[in-house]
């Protein structure tokens, strides 16, 4: 990819990390849901890109994948707003850029689970409203290359199963507020305890 000359991602002298995931071929329309969005997906690795534009009511929107998604990610486009996270809790959300713990809010997730086609979205400002565009990542378990989840910690050494050796962990304590916190196998490689 092709960076420009901004301050925040590409600075003189500054070190910089990026994480990038390949989300197939090339984007295309998806009437899975009640809103057409652009998608791009690679279902073999159960990850997918969506931009939609906002409704400012109930709706469903198609995100590409072929199985229900664990984790994912919306974020306005045209408007400043929070990064908000689906985590598995249909009720419940975090913010990608605060160190809050969750939130419970119906017009967020309308309380509804993603199904193996579609997300749903409630009015919430930060994920659809009228108008505005939004860019979303859908994430799902796939066997052996990524795994989503919870926990609960025991304040000791604890083994967390994934079924494979992660090249990037993302974990961020729910109960409380606490920060997001990234440990990768290029740049973190001891053993974190």
């Amino acid at each position: 990819y092709k960076l420009g000359h901004y301050g925040e991602v590409n600075a003189a002298a500054d070190t910089y990390v990026s994480w990038n995931w390949d989300m197939g071929g090339s984007s295309g329309a998806n009437s899975d849901g009640s809103v057409t969005t652009q998608v791009r997906a690679n279902t073999t690795y159960g990850q997918s890109i969506v931009t939609y534009t906002g409704t400012g009511s109930t709706a469903t929107f198609g995100h590409g994948l072929d199985s229900a998604p664990d984790f994912g990610i919306i974020h306005t486009r045209s408007h400043s707003g929070d990064w908000m996270v689906y985590f598995g809790d249909n009720t419940d959300f975090l913010k990608l850029n605060e160190n809050n713990a969750r939130e419970d809010l119906a017009a967020v997730w309308n309380d509804t689970s993603p199904t193996s086609t579609v997300f749903t979205l409630g009015n919430n400002g930060d994920v659809n409203v009228s108008g505005r565009t939004y860019v979303s990542l859908w994430f799902h378990d796939v066997t052996g290359y990524s795994k989503f989840g919870q926990y609960s910690g025991t304040a000791g050494t604890h083994t967390v199963t994934t079924g494979f050796e992660p090249a990037f962990l993302l974990t961020k304590r729910i109960d409380s507020t606490d920060h997001w916190r990234i440990v990768d196998h290029a740049r973190s490689t001891g053993n974190y305890e």
